[in-house]
């Protein structure tokens, strides 16, 4: 009966569940509109309307089919107004709304915003985190 409703794979002994999309409650794309008086601009590009819309997209595809965490992860960060940037590792609906360049110009503008320097994370501090993460 499990086997049937959730298509199973026991095989191997171990069971293989398919990825279940969820949706959230009470998203409207609606909630999601531009009302900043001081808009985020790069390279002269309003990256709060930007998002806004791709908000809105989120949330019409969180109400027609669901998301799953695994796969709309940027998504679901973008909900609550964070943009994962990390080059190479957009969602395409991510480039859907904001261009390579555009992530990249962002990423640029907020190391010199902030005055991000690249420094070499401590190997002895990575293994002993490493150690950390393993055990939890």
């Amino acid at each position: 009966m499990i086997s049937q409703l959730f298509g199973t794979d026991n095989t191997a002994g171990t069971t293989k569940l398919p990825r279940i999309p969820t949706r959230i409650e009470d998203l409207d794309p609606a909630d999601f509109a531009s009302t900043s008086n001081n808009p985020y601009i790069v390279q002269e590009k309003n990256i709060s309307d930007i998002l806004c819309e791709y908000q809105k997209a989120i949330a019409a595809k969180n109400n027609k089919e669901g998301l799953i965490v695994e796969l709309n992860t940027h998504e679901l960060l973008a909900l609550n107004n964070v943009l994962l940037i990390k080059h190479g590792q957009h969602s395409k609906m991510m480039l859907d709304f904001f261009s390579e360049d555009t992530l990249k110009n962002i990423k640029l503008d907020l190391i010199d915003r902030f005055k991000i320097e690249d420094i070499d994370f401590n190997k002895n501090i990575r293994d002993k985190l490493d150690d950390i993460l393993k055990v939890s």
